[in-house]
């Protein structure tokens, strides 16, 4: 028997790790937690912080060049235990689409500059 998994996905995602600062809307709790990937209208978090679905998010992408916070905010629509105190969530986020291609490049310019 073959299983089909069907993506639900409206936009390409790029795996890339961006360190965040986040607050959730509903309970003002700082969360520490890092992306696993990002796309223009979601973002993939890994955090040690339990999100209850549907709960909004507002969040800060710290880029690792600069320091530049770039925001975005939206509400947690899945959320998986990926270990011991450590959870992945999906953020659909708000009407405001990111750019995450200039993101992922800026990332990548970094570490290559770390390396090198």
């Amino acid at each position: 028997m073959t299983t089909h998994i069907i993506d639900k996905r409206r936009a390409p995602r790029f795996q890339v790790t961006i360190f965040t600062k986040q607050k959730d809307l509903a309970t003002g709790q700082e969360l520490s937690a890092h992306t696993f990937d990002i796309s223009a209208t979601g973002i993939g978090l890994m955090t040690d912080t339990e999100i209850p679905l549907g709960h909004p998010i507002e969040l800060s992408l710290c880029m690792p060049d600069n320091g530049e916070e770039v925001h975005a905010s939206g509400k947690a629509v899945w959320m998986t235990l990926a270990g011991p105190h450590k959870y992945r969530v999906g953020i659909n986020l708000d009407t405001t689409a990111l750019k995450p291609i200039p993101l992922v490049l800026r990332t990548i310019r970094m570490r290559t500059r770390y390396y090198s």
